[in-house]
Parts: C-alpha cells; structure tokens; sequence
C-alpha cells in the first residue's frame, strides 16, 4: 500500500512539476504585448479581396482591436464567435503572430500582415488613417473627385464618415482590395 501511495503521488508531482515549468516557459516564449495603457481603436470591420489570376474572391469580418502605435502595438481580430483569429503584437523590430498556440516571427509588419490576413495591409499607416488622417510617414495627394479623404501607398481612403467612425480604405492594385471599418467611438480615440 505505501509503494502505491508513493508511486501515484510522485506521478503527480512530477506531472505538476512538468506544468509548471510548462507555464514558466510560456511566458518567456510569450510575444511582446502592447501595454494596456496604450490608445485603442476598436470595432468591425470587413476586408474583402477581388478575385485575381487563379485565386478566388475572398474576404473576412470581425471585431477588432489595435492597440499602441506602429513603432509598438498590437492587433487581435477576432470571428462572429468570438474567437481569435489574429491575434498579432510588436515591438522593438519584432513582429509576431500567435496561431493555435504556436509563435511565428517575421522581420516586418508587412509579413506579418501577410501572414495574419492573407494580403499585405499597411498596418503602420492604419493607426492614423482610422483618425481620418494621412500618415505622416509616406506622401499623400487629396481625393480630386469630390469626396473627403486622400490616396496614400496606393490606396484610397475615404474619410467622408470618419466622424461616424466609418472608413473605406480601396487598393486597386491587383488584388483589390477595399476595407470597411465602423469604430467604436466609445473604445479610444
């Protein structure tokens, strides 16, 4: 009886041993998150992608949120159902991408972009264009058709009901592009 005792309740120590240090090593191999104390923009959005050569139209929609800035920040969009299907952050020239519990590391927002949405958006600019502003980082030129807003990296971005917290962000270039995002005014700035 006392070798069975012995035996069971080592196995569990063991096991919670191996746990923890499970748990520990996680939190090491966590990517950098961006503070809680950083601006937020939120909401919905939608991005559809035109069909192109051999592939498909396709697109997505879900909640949103982007935290900090370009040079430090995070992304986490998530489905209909509430579960995370980008869940990305950034900080000090490291890009990362949590997919089912595995890291994935790239050496740009670019790629990463491309590897968490299928299509390279220009996540550095996004923090300022769902402001309704042009990013200060890259030239622009105003829309000349009458509509509110300006083209910067080739893109199209209407901010006629930017006070609403609507945007429309269209690339043309192949594949197009167009972007919809509607803000939760209450979430940040």
């Amino acid at each position: 009886m006392r070798y069975f005792c012995a035996e069971r309740f080592g196995g569990i120590a063991r096991w919670g041993l191996a746990a923890a240090l499970a748990v520990v090593l996680a939190a090491c191999a966590s990517p950098p998150r961006a503070p809680a104390d950083m601006p937020v923009l939120a909401g919905r959005l939608s991005m559809q992608v035109a069909a192109h050569a051999t592939e498909p139209a396709r697109g997505f929609s879900g909640e949103f949120d982007l935290r900090g800035t370009a040079q430090t920040g995070g992304l986490v969009i998530s489905g209909p159902l509430g579960v995370s299907v980008v869940r990305a952050s950034w900080a000090a020239g490291q890009y990362r991408l949590e997919n089912n519990q595995q890291i994935l590391e790239f050496s740009s927002l670019e790629e990463l972009s491309r590897a968490g949405l299928g299509e390279v958006l220009p996540l550095g600019a996004l923090f300022d264009w769902l402001r309704g502003r042009p990013w200060p980082a890259a030239a622009h030129q105003p829309l000349t058709d009458g509509v509110s807003g300006f083209e910067q990296l080739g893109w199209r971005i209407e901010t006629v009901d930017i006070a609403s917290g609507r945007l429309r962000a269209a690339r043309q270039q192949p594949p197009a592009i167009t972007l919809r995002v509607q803000l939760d005014l209450a979430a940040g700035p």
